[in-house]
Formats: structure tokens, C-alpha cells, sequence
């Protein structure tokens, strides 16, 4: 699942920025509008394959490396169905809900 995975990151990452409006010309401040928010919506998109890109390549460097399935923090295993859902998680739940209050405190 990871190698396929990353591999159709890297091949949607590879295309070239397209403009979402190319066939319409921009004749006013509404269709510039239009255009300027397709093209923030593909940037964001792509920011998003580029995250989850680099969290699969980690995954498969843990694979690799023998600790892939072992949470980060605790060192317990990650239910296969977390892995399952979440392939490159590094995090059981429970320690993973521990980091997202961590981060919403600032802590």
C-alpha cells in the first residue's frame, strides 16, 4: 500500500501547475476571483501530497529499517487497523490524542 501510495504522489506531484481557467479569458474582477481561487485550491492540494508524500517515504524508511507498526512515543505496536486506515501513522490513538493536546495547549 505504501509503495503505490508513493508512487502516485510522486506522479501527481510531477505534473505541471495547470491553469484551472486557461480557456476562459479573464474579462473581470469576478473571473479573476474564480481563477485566483482555483489556483490557491491546486497550490493547497499539492501542499497536501507533498506533506503526505514525505509521511510515506518516513513509513517506508521505518519498514525498511525494522520499526514500522511500533509507535514513536510509547513503542507499543499500532493496531492494524490504524495502519490500515492510516498507513504511515507513527502513533498509536491513544498517544497520538496525547500529541494533538499537547499541540493545541502549545506544549
Amino acid at each position: 500500500m505504501l509503495v503505490a501510495r508513493r508512487d502516485d504522489l510522486r506522479q501527481r506531484l510531477e505534473r505541471p501547475l495547470t491553469d484551472a481557467n486557461f480557456e476562459r479569458e479573464v474579462t473581470d474582477q469576478k473571473d479573476e476571483a474564480e481563477h485566483n481561487e482555483a489556483t490557491q485550491i491546486e497550490e493547497t492540494q499539492r501542499a497536501l501530497e507533498l506533506a503526505e508524500l514525505v509521511e510515506v517515504e518516513a513509513a517506508l524508511e521505518r519498514l525498511a529499517g525494522g520499526s514500522y507498526g511500533n509507535c514513536v512515543d510509547c513503542g507499543e505496536a499500532i493496531p492494524l487497523a490504524r495502519l490500515g486506515a492510516n498507513p504511515a501513522a507513527t502513533r498509536c490513538a491513544a498517544c497520538q490524542s496525547a500529541q494533538e493536546v499537547r499541540q493545541r495547549l502549545g506544549i
